[in-house]
């Protein structure tokens, strides 16, 4: 037999036996601290990484942690607030779709003309006595989607920082890759006795 192929085999069954004395369970996790003393837990299985490194960067910052905190509070707080307009909101949009129907419901097209445009006119008085509200309303609810991508920013800003550190401190040797895209030329070429097609 070939002794660069024996020479290959031997260097592929110690490689074998050293990642199985090396193996780590799944739910083995190392753990390095960044330079802001932030720590970033690796293992081979993990939850999402963002969601990871942020709880992390919450359990360390008391500052972001509130800041979180207020955020998710605050869905809760302005619902509370908000439920007795939308409540009173709901209310009458039920009742303006129930006249409507009542009057559909109408034989004489005369009267039934003349009671909608009386229950127009009611209905556009509402409006214009809950406009501020409203207008208030559509603000808050602008706001709120700017809210949620402001969170959402903060989230990937606060782990990209993280990452950083751990891609310039972790980054590991090159070697162990070239050694292994070598191994592989030398097997490769050395199918080529076998391989030929003639």
């Amino acid at each position: 037999m070939n002794r660069n192929l024996l020479l290959i085999l031997l260097f592929l069954w110690l490689s074998a036996c050293t990642s199985q004395d090396q193996d780590t369970s799944p739910t083995d996790v190392q753990t390095f601290e960044t330079n802001s003393g932030l720590k970033i837990s690796s293992g081979r299985y993990t939850k999402n990484v963002v969601d990871k490194l942020y709880q992390e960067a919450l359990n360390e910052n008391e500052s972001l942690k509130s800041l979180d905190q207020d955020i998710n509070n605050w869905w809760e707080y302005q619902g509370e607030n908000l439920q007795d307009f939308n409540e009173f909101v709901s209310n009458n949009e039920n009742y303006w779709f129930g006249v409507e129907e009542y009057i559909n419901q109408m034989e004489d097209t005369i009267l039934q003309e003349k009671t909608r445009a009386i229950f127009n006119a009611a209905q556009q008085t509402y409006h214009q006595r809950i406009a501020n509200h409203a207008n208030i309303k559509r603000n808050i609810e602008l706001k709120n989607t700017i809210l949620q991508d402001q969170h959402v920013l903060m989230k990937l800003i606060v782990t990209l920082q993280m990452m950083d550190v751990y891609q310039q401190n972790k980054l590991p040797a090159i070697a162990p890759l070239e050694n292994v895209e070598n191994m592989l030329d030398v097997l490769l070429d050395s199918t080529k006795n076998y391989t030929s097609l003639k």
